[in-house]
């Protein structure tokens, strides 16, 4: 299995959504309904809702409802063998992230 983060999870990505919804659409895997197709997909951070504004058999354009963004903790200490201990903030946005300040 190929890694894409750490913990070999695959990240969400909205813009790589917004892209697979528009060609489901394109290529008839789901059939276009105008002036609004709706469609549901399955990502490793939970079920995203699209809605496909689309005019004259075509996807002109792609919004998400996308799972909640939220910090889960603030000024944590982490201790390293490398740096001694850091202070972190954690956050979710799709997948848990450390967020660091490299000073």
């Amino acid at each position: 299995m190929e890694k894409y983060t750490a913990d070999g999870a695959h990240a969400m990505s909205g813009s790589n959504c917004m892209c697979s919804v528009t060609t489901i659409l394109a290529t008839g895997i789901i059939p276009i309904s105008e002036p609004v197709t709706e469609v549901v997909v399955d990502t490793p951070s939970g079920l995203v809702k699209a809605k496909a504004l689309c005019r004259d058999g075509r996807c002109e354009k792609v919004t998400l409802e996308m799972m909640p963004a939220f910090v889960e903790e603030l000024d944590r200490v982490l201790k390293t063998e490398a740096f001694g201990e850091i202070i972190v903030d954690v956050a979710f946005g799709g997948e848990f992230y450390l967020l660091v300040d490299i000073e």
